[in-house]
């Protein structure tokens, strides 16, 4: 059962994110704004399908204390892909 559902969520993966690579080509062309929703929209389907398909709840700690009107710099250590995604549901 454990492998039935990483082979859906590594399907629903990498659909998810070639789908959306190929809808955000013609962002490319408008204000970068536009692509960060594209960004932001794929950060929010993966934690989506780690909570269903790997019953996983992503828990963000400390979101309060990060200041609103500044501008700052995150930094990850990049240990897998998840990161990648799921920073940019919570981070603008």
């Amino acid at each position: 059962m454990l492998l039935l559902r990483s082979i859906l969520f590594n399907i629903f993966l990498y659909a998810g994110i070639v789908s959306v690579f190929l809808i955000a080509i013609p962002a490319l062309f408008l204000p970068s704004k536009i692509v960060l929703l594209f960004g932001k929209f794929l950060g929010y389907y993966v934690v989506f399908i780690l909570r269903i398909f790997l019953n996983t709840k992503v828990e963000f700690k400390g979101i309060e204390n990060i200041p609103k009107n500044e501008k700052y710099f995150v930094a990850s250590a990049h240990q897998s892909i998840f990161e990648t995604f799921a920073l940019q549901s919570v981070l603008d």
